[in-house]
């Protein structure tokens, strides 16, 4: 798997444990593809990558145009979505990681492919490939100084995970996942540390 991207995208990918490289164009040779925020690939090339079975995941974009044919807008005070495609690439992925606990603003799709989860995703076939693209961006939330939105950063942080384990991405703690060796499975925003030991988990398990 490789990275078509900037230093803000390879971190994102970093945070996640996905394993991968580096590069500058796209190539028959790679079976998945990240194409960052930044990153300008022209269709041309998307399409003859598709076409020879290649797999393409977008990072979100906040542009007018984000290729393919897909088109993006703001929007504002957006609650996230209870509608999960029945796509064999978001399979895994549950109401629970598309829905927001707040509203926030953020881009979506308005066309191009075929849309899911309100604009979150739009998934493109060409020939025996396939391209999602997500709008779904936890970096974005500024869950840190919003604090009612860490548990919404959380989850959209599985769903892109999983979209990527779904498209062929490999993870540092596959490996180790059966051995006890990692203490990596849970975001930083899942906590143990609650005063006078309320602890929500007793309630909800998550």
């Amino acid at each position: 798997m490789v990275l078509i991207g900037g230093d803000g995208d390879a971190k994102k990918l970093d945070n996640l444990g996905v394993i991968y490289q580096r590069a500058e164009s796209l190539s028959q040779d790679v079976g998945l593809t990240i194409i960052g925020a930044q990153a300008n690939v022209q269709d041309a090339d998307l399409r003859a990558y598709l076409n020879g079975g290649g797999k393409v995941f977008f990072w979100q974009r906040k542009v007018p145009v984000a290729g393919l044919g897909v088109g993006l807008q703001p929007a504002n005070d957006f609650g996230g979505s209870l509608a999960v495609p029945g796509w064999d690439e978001v399979r895994g992925v549950s109401s629970s990681d598309l829905r927001s606990r707040s509203f926030y603003d953020t881009w979506l799709i308005k066309s191009g492919g075929e849309i899911g989860a309100g604009g979150l995703l739009s998934r493109v076939a060409v020939g025996k490939g396939v391209a999602i693209f997500s709008q779904i961006d936890s970096d974005s939330l500024n869950a840190d100084a919003k604090t009612y939105l860490r548990f919404t950063r959380w989850r959209q942080t599985r769903a892109n995970a999983q979209i990527l384990a779904n498209l062929g991405a490999s993870f540092k703690v596959d490996g180790v996942v059966f051995n006890g060796s990692s203490r990596e499975f849970y975001h930083s925003d899942y906590r143990t540390d609650f005063e006078m030991g309320d602890d929500p988990y007793r309630y909800y398990r998550w």
